[in-house]
């Protein structure tokens, strides 16, 4: 099969497995567990330079990395779904000059970049986080009412108050709480149920428009500042741990947990400018597609893919040669997802793309394998090197499963914070790359995997229909807020987390 017939038949398999809303069960949500302290301290940091690059538009994915040029210089790499042009070739290096220079590691020192360039980006976040407070304000006030902390020893009845705070929310600053708290005079656990309601009206005011205004960006650092300190405290880790695994009610507060954390993300804006400033100076290069050779499969740009009912009858065809009932598959359909849809099924084009996260991953084990061509490598090697990748998105499935193939061919881990574990009909097939796997073996495993994929998902259309029947168990419905950034705070939460335990204090171990 030549190469153009190859990413069409790709492409109209990850088509159906998008409209099935499929997501792998076994590909991990958040990756905490497996890196380095090091790794993990420097994936926070380029998660947030992806993350303040994003413009909210449509497949606009920004991915970043460290690395070192042939000059000696540090270096940021920085990459998208499409090679940036124009004006924003100056972006990465606006952002970085600006979180290098700031002098106080100020959140307010970079949202004007922010309110200029990715203004949609953060709108869509603060509608999403107010309708869901709105949702669940009477009930955070009511579970308020009834809340008490976890007593705390000290030996001065002066200083209980603070030390009951510093408990109840391990990460924020006391001035901000305490001027919530105002002029309350009670004891500490009453101030605390003060300072808890006003955390919650803030965060469940009118919505906030985010512009350019000094004024807008100061109000949004305020709600930052309280939206962090409820998705931190733990009031709201107990109402997770009691609320999280219930069938009835524990998506809903999961749902409202996952966009506390995308608040959160802009908190880490102040640790990467201290890091930067640290660990620096750093210069941006740019990596487009023209420096990844055959990887990038370039040539093949816009294919027509097409009606999905192709796709399924052929999948039917290739097993036993049944006969597809369409009533019988669009009832399975419409059971997988939710805004299931006719007209989503009839044929499209699809602009294929090699992800921004892929191409840094291509570009780095390109250099990496040059850097080795004149140096031994160690006959024993008991640890693998890890190199992060940031990106303003979580990874979809093909790049998850790439990743995992050109892991195998390297000596050094390449990984992102971790999978929102769906698809997109654009992804393309990885090419050759050029010293690791000059034969393409990394694209033809993860092509056959998605067929494989999609076959089992194809099949379960043929049979008969039974809502909520085994057949379809462990099959995950994605939501929105499965796809966000890769600079979510790591907890080993994310997308059907209902059957998991909350792990707060590991959580809180992971900022620090």
């Amino acid at each position: 099969m030549d190469q153009y017939n190859r990413q069409k038949q790709f492409s109209n398999h990850l088509k159906l497995l998008s409209i099935a809303n499929y997501q792998d069960p076994y590909s991990k949500w958040s990756g905490a567990k497996d890196r380095y302290p090091s790794t993990a301290a420097k994936l926070h940091v380029l998660d947030t330079i992806a993350f303040c690059m994003a413009t909210g538009a449509k497949g606009d994915v920004v991915a970043s990395a460290f690395s070192v040029n042939s000059k000696g210089q540090k270096v940021i790499l920085l990459a998208k779904n499409t090679d940036p042009k124009g004006p924003a070739l100056d972006d990465g290096p606006t952002l970085i000059r600006l979180m290098q220079n700031s002098p106080n590691h100020s959140m307010l020192d970079i949202l004007p970049f922010i309110a200029t360039r990715g203004a949609k980006h953060v709108q869509d976040h603060l509608q999403k986080f107010f309708c869901l407070m709105e949702e669940h304000r009477k009930q955070l006030e009511k579970k308020i009412q009834s809340y008490e902390a976890e007593p705390v020893v000290v030996f001065d009845s002066s200083g209980e108050l603070v030390a009951l705070l510093n408990s109840e929310f391990p990460e924020i600053d006391q001035e901000f709480l305490l001027m919530l708290g105002g002029s309350s005079r009670k004891g500490p656990q009453s101030t605390l149920k003060v300072i808890l309601r006003e955390i919650v009206k803030t965060c469940g005011e009118t919505p906030l428009r985010f512009d350019t205004t000094m004024d807008s960006q100061k109000k949004f650092r305020f709600l930052v500042n309280a939206a962090t300190a409820l998705g931190s405290s733990k009031f709201f880790h107990r109402i997770m741990e009691k609320e999280g695994a219930s069938i009835t009610g524990g998506k809903k507060w999961e749902k409202l947990w996952r966009n506390l954390n995308k608040m959160r993300q802009y908190v880490r804006i102040s640790d990467a400018s201290s890091y930067l400033q640290k660990n620096g100076p750093f210069i941006v290069e740019w990596v487009t597609e023209a420096e990844l050779g055959n990887a990038a499969n370039s040539e093949f740009k816009k294919i027509p893919l097409d009606n999905v009912w192709i796709t399924i009858k052929s999948i039917g065809l290739g097993s036993n040669k049944q006969e597809l009932d369409p009533q019988n598959a669009i009832s399975h359909l419409r059971d997988m997802n939710r805004y299931w849809d006719e007209n989503i099924m009839s044929p499209s084009i699809a602009t294929t793309t090699l992800h921004a996260e892929l191409r840094l991953i291509v570009y780095l084990s390109q250099r990496s394998l040059r850097a080795q061509s004149s140096h031994a490598l160690p006959s024993i090697q008991n640890i693998r090197d890890q190199h992060p990748i940031g990106c303003s998105k979580r990874s979809c499935l093909v790049c998850t499963w790439t990743m995992e193939e050109i892991n195998k061919l390297t000596h050094i881990t390449y990984l992102t914070a971790g999978s929102h574990t769906g698809v997109y009909a654009t992804s393309a097939v990885i090419g050759p790359i050029m010293g690791i796997d000059p034969s393409g073996n990394c694209g033809q495993s993860v092509f056959k995997r998605i067929l494989d994929t999609s076959q089992q998902v194809g099949e379960r259309l043929y049979k008969p229909f039974v809502k909520d029947s085994a057949s379809n168990k462990g099959h995950k419905h994605k939501n929105s807020e499965d796809f966000t950034s890769g600079s979510d705070p790591d907890g080993e939460g994310g997308p059907d987390k209902s059957a998991r335990k909350y792990d707060f204090e590991s959580h809180v171990r992971q900022r620090q």
